[in-house]
């Protein structure tokens, strides 16, 4: 009654399956067959692990190509875009009518002037030859500008010297000079002169301390130049050019000669633009 006992083997219909419910031997996992799926399991991960790195090592070289490529067009678009620009630029074309005032109320210069000034040696004729070239279509002309390369043998630049930028252009020039003194005062006269009454291409650029033969050897070269007749022309801003090699050498042997230099003529206010 309530089947809480089961018949007798031999009172069972012929062909009736006996299972006994109490045990697990047929419902449980065959050992072998367990650890073969779990080696299977194991194999399968390592292996979609593998090709997740393998696709990772694969894919950041190629977003970092992308990048490269991506920055290096960016560069030579922002360059094409500068030249573009200054190619175009015509001065008083920036000036901003603020304040009820207009660009008739300004006096515009002909030609805007960049002056270079800077220690002997900073690379200020260097850089005149990388900013001609920027704009130079043709790559087998000439530099423009001398480079003196051993500049505690020669005085260098000893004529103000004016470039047009571009070439036969009317509307940028960059002026370059002779490097600064080691004397303050003879850079105070001389800036202050630049500043207050123009430049010129061609003016002679000595400094009082200069020895004899220096001066008497700017002298000639200046009477067989024929710059005299050069057109005066009013310093638009100043470009303070140093050699950071130089200032490096500098704090590391603890010469501040070059630093006081660079500091002494960097705060003289003729240099600040009007």
């Amino acid at each position: 009654m309530g089947g809480g006992r089961r018949p007798p083997h031999h009172l069972l219909p012929s062909g009736t399956a006996v299972v006994d419910a109490t045990d697990n031997s047929s419902s449980s996992t065959d050992p072998a067959s367990s650890g073969d799926d779990s080696h299977f399991q194991f194999v399968q991960n390592r292996s979609s692990a593998s090709s997740a790195s393998l696709r990772q090592s694969e894919t950041y070289p190629a977003v970092l190509d992308t990048y490269a490529a991506s920055a290096a067009a960016a560069r030579g678009r922002s360059i094409q875009d500068a030249k573009d620009l200054i190619r175009r630029y015509r001065p008083g074309d920036w000036i901003e009518e603020v304040g009820g005032t207009k660009a008739s109320d300004y006096e515009i210069p002909e030609t805007t002037t960049l002056l270079l000034i800077g220690p002997r040696g900073s690379g200020k004729s260097t850089l005149v030859n990388r900013i001609t070239r920027v704009f130079d279509d043709d790559l087998s002309a000439p530099v423009r500008a001398q480079v003196c390369h051993n500049a505690s043998a020669v005085p260098g630049t000893c004529f103000l010297q004016e470039y047009m930028i571009p070439r036969n252009s009317k509307s940028l020039c960059v002026y370059d000079t002779r490097g600064l003194s080691t004397i303050p005062s003879e850079n105070l006269k001389l800036l202050q002169q630049w500043m207050t009454r123009g430049v010129r291409h061609g003016a002679m650029d000595f400094w009082d301390s200069d020895d004899v033969a220096t001066k008497q050897n700017i002298k000639i070269m200046a009477r067989h130049g024929g710059f005299l007749h050069c057109q005066k022309r009013t310093v638009n801003f100043v470009i303070f050019v140093v050699d950071g090699v130089s200032i490096l050498n500098s704090i590391d042997s603890e010469d501040t000669q070059y630093i006081n230099l660079v500091v002494e003529n960097f705060k003289y206010p003729f240099l600040s633009f009007k």
